[in-house]
């Protein structure tokens, strides 16, 4: 009885993970590789796994699956975040350079994609497995056992602070990603202007939005090297804070 509930708890845990882990998520990746790989992971973790005797109480058991699936989404979601900073990047350039309007429904999210959000999503998506952080993210999920016990989950203060300061920290770079273009963008509207006092027979409005896109997508061209500079020094970042936040719940 004890190895079947330890075996379900390890499986809540790592399903809840790639439910929300970035890659593993998306739905796009098909439903029989999740079920497989979950399946495998939690074979691969079962040795790590010790000093679990089980109970027989079937509320103290429903409440330790409960932790488990809380505890694989957290690691989920802090993981994802630097993923969910490059789209908000990506949704400012593309409010700023009048793309808004042109958001489509991609079913890969199942919610509405800026058009430099998809663009900036891949580049960091390449930047991930360039990184190999997909192989990271495994030995993470798989090390938490070792590190938190089935069961020995404690949020503290200095959890919840370290979650709201990974936001934080995430936010800014989301911030910072979009700078540059939005700061050139702002700098062709403040040109524009000056253009249309000084030419006022000039419907600049028509002619703004085609050289803001035009003018964008050359800037994004030349910029790409530091971009993805930037993507590969900071995603990475996002498998530390993961492994920071498995030690701050023992």
């Amino acid at each position: 009885m004890a190895q079947v509930q330890e075996g379900l708890l390890i499986l809540c845990r790592i399903a809840a993970f790639i439910a929300i882990s970035p890659v593993f998520s998306e739905k796009n990746f098909p439903q029989t590789a999740k079920v497989g790989l979950s399946g495998a992971l939690t074979i691969m973790a079962w040795p790590a796994v010790t000093h679990f005797t089980g109970t027989q109480s079937y509320v103290i058991f429903a409440l330790l699956v409960i932790k488990e699936v809380i505890f694989g989404m957290s690691m989920g979601y802090i993981t994802k975040l630097i993923f969910s900073a490059v789209m908000l990047a990506g949704s400012v350039i593309d409010f700023q350079i009048g793309f808004s309007a042109a958001q489509l429904y991609d079913p890969s999210f199942e919610s509405s994609m800026s058009q430099y959000g998809r663009v900036y999503y891949w580049l960091a998506l390449c930047a991930f497995f360039i990184s190999g952080l997909h192989r990271l993210l495994i030995k993470g999920i798989l090390l938490s056992f070792s590190v938190v016990p089935l069961g020995g989950i404690n949020y503290t203060g200095a959890t919840i602070d370290g979650i709201v300061q990974t936001f934080a920290t995430s936010f800014a770079m989301g911030v910072s990603l979009a700078a540059p273009l939005v700061v050139a963008l702002i700098t062709i509207d403040i040109t524009l202007g000056f253009v249309s006092r000084t030419v006022p027979q000039l419907n600049v409005l028509m002619m703004s939005l085609p050289v803001k896109q035009a003018l964008g997508f050359l800037i994004t061209i030349i910029l790409l090297p530091n971009i993805l500079s930037m993507l590969m020094h900071d995603i990475p970042n996002s498998v530390q804070t993961m492994w920071e936040f498995i030690k701050s719940v023992r």
